[in-house]
């Protein structure tokens, strides 16, 4: 009798550890499906370089209406699209203080875009962004044209054209790339467009 009843435990085991392993093989699976849907979605509101794009518009935080011009021959303009409670944001900043100075140094020109239209004053002046101008009610045009749905998301824009887009928490690399397109050191050939 005991003999029956180890060998039924035994058993028992062997099948419930046969249903795990499905289960794992199963969720992993659906892991990795939805993993490579979020990439889609990622890359779906990412901004490709070369790609023309109108001024910003909206209003600053004062209510004001604002453009930024980017297609005039200034330089490179650095976008920062961000929210005050975001937490990819807040990993994000030490990646932009460091695009913020070699901006500054060169005096070229940044806007931040709040796209929860709540950022206080504590919040720039904890990140010392305070002096730079902050669009944060967006036209729905510039929201679309943009594709300002996730945040961070850092973009150089010069002659209207997008030089680089990136969305997500930045890379060393990804600093360092965007520190050379905003020193001139990188030039962005125009996508070629369906005509051509």
């Amino acid at each position: 009798m005991l003999n029956r009843v180890y060998r039924g435990v035994i058993v028992l085991c062997w099948v419930a550890g046969a249903i795990l392993v499905v289960v794992n093989v199963r969720l992993r699976s659906g892991n990795l499906d939805l993993s490579t849907r979020m990439e889609g979605y990622v890359r779906l509101l990412s901004l490709e370089a070369g790609m023309e794009l109108e001024p910003l518009h909206g209003l600053d935080r004062s209510g004001r209406e604002m453009f930024v011009d980017t297609a005039a021959d200034t330089g490179p303009v650095l976008v920062l699209s961000f929210a005050p409670t975001c937490q990819y944001c807040a990993e994000n900043w030490p990646n932009w203080d460091a695009l913020l100075s070699s901006q500054h140094a060169r005096n070229g020109e940044t806007v931040l875009v709040d796209v929860s239209g709540e950022v206080g004053d504590d919040y720039l002046r904890e990140h010392d962004v305070g002096t730079l101008p902050v669009l944060s009610k967006l036209s729905i045009r510039t929201v679309a044209t943009y594709r300002l749905g996730v945040t961070p998301q850092t973009v150089i824009l010069n002659d209207g054209m997008v030089q680089g887009s990136w969305t997500g928490v930045m890379t060393a690399t990804d600093v360092a790339r965007a520190d050379s397109i905003l020193r001139g050191l990188v030039a962005v050939r125009p996508r070629l467009s369906a005509a051509q």
